[in-house]
């Protein structure tokens, strides 16, 4: 197996924060993605459907990694969790970080996995969501 290419530098950013957004559920972009994703559930007038989530998280924009990393990323997928409704008026607040590195040999060569945690919380600091997603740099 190849040497680790995980650096101290690197082990030293597990669980510290990467980045935060915050993020502020209104009428008007409720509204839009409901039409944009073409469900009528009534619900979501006053509820954040689920998968806009995925809209939500990439307001975190991609990750910037504090360190240097191989050149080429693949996305290597996620998963999510949900805790509790996100309602019309709140402010989601994401907290992005790593949590775990993994590494492989693979038809790519040697792979570094990197696995990062978002999770999400209300104004009132209650978990609402956890994301879980995967990083594959070669």
């Amino acid at each position: 197996m190849t040497e680790s290419v995980v650096t101290e530098e690197m082990k030293g950013w597990l669980n510290k924060e990467l980045n935060r957004v915050e993020f502020d559920i209104e009428k008007v972009l409720l509204r839009r993605y409901v039409e944009a994703i073409e469900d009528d559930n009534p619900r979501w007038k006053e509820i954040v459907p689920p998968n806009m989530f995925t809209a939500i998280f990439a307001e975190g924009g991609l990750v910037q990694y504090p360190f240097e990393t191989p050149p080429k990323l693949l996305d290597g997928g996620g998963e999510w969790e949900f805790f509790q409704e996100a309602r019309l008026g709140d402010t989601l607040t994401g907290v992005r970080k790593i949590v775990e590195y993994k590494e492989k040999e693979g038809k790519l060569g040697h792979m570094l996995f990197v696995i990062r945690q978002t999770e999400w919380t209300n104004q009132k600091g209650e978990l609402v969501a956890r994301n879980l997603s995967t990083s594959i740099l070669y």
